[in-house]
């Protein structure tokens, strides 16, 4: 017989909010009876969801968290559309500001607004990430970007993508 953790229950209980399309917060969690754990312990466990995809939260500084992009892409039947597997993108629940950012490395954020010229925007707590100039249906959605410098990053969703994109110093093909 297998000893569930309070960690193990953690787990359990915010992959069925998410898998029922829950937001919740952790006192939502920490409420329940058989979980004995500080909130510092749930918080940290629901980064480590965050962290391999299974939730995500608007903003690093958001109370709330939401079904991440595993719970969302395992619902979504892959078209040829459908970009690779980006697996080990990285959330943004630990950036504070571009300085955080890793060149080169996969991330997962939700596009926030659009810039004057059409440039899709990813806040984080300091600034933003602006990834060119994609399409409008992508605000409020979750996307894949690659770090490449400075404030900008290279959407990895090809269904916003227009022909020709790019970002500055960057063009998708070299991808």
């Amino acid at each position: 017989m297998t000893k569930n953790t309070d960690r193990d229950l953690v787990w359990h209980q915010a992959l069925k909010r998410a898998k029922n399309e829950e937001s919740f917060q952790i006192d939502d969690i920490a409420q329940i009876e058989e979980i004995g754990l500080s909130k510092r312990t749930i918080r940290d466990t629901l980064r480590t969801l965050s962290d391999l995809g299974w939730l995500t939260k608007n903003s690093p500084r958001s109370h709330t968290w939401h079904p991440g992009r595993k719970i969302i892409t395992d619902e979504i039947e892959h078209t040829e559309e459908t970009t690779s597997d980006y697996s080990n993108a990285k959330s943004l629940d630990h950036i504070e500001n571009a300085t955080d950012f890793i060149e080169g490395q996969v991330y997962f954020g939700i596009v926030d607004r659009f810039s004057e010229s059409g440039d899709g925007l990813i806040e984080i707590p300091s600034s933003h990430i602006n990834v060119g100039e994609i399409d409008n249906s992508s605000k409020g959605e979750e996307i894949c970007f690659k770090f490449v410098g400075g404030t900008y990053g290279l959407c990895l969703d090809k269904k916003y993508t227009p022909s020709g994109y790019s970002v500055p110093g960057v063009s998708s093909e070299s991808d």
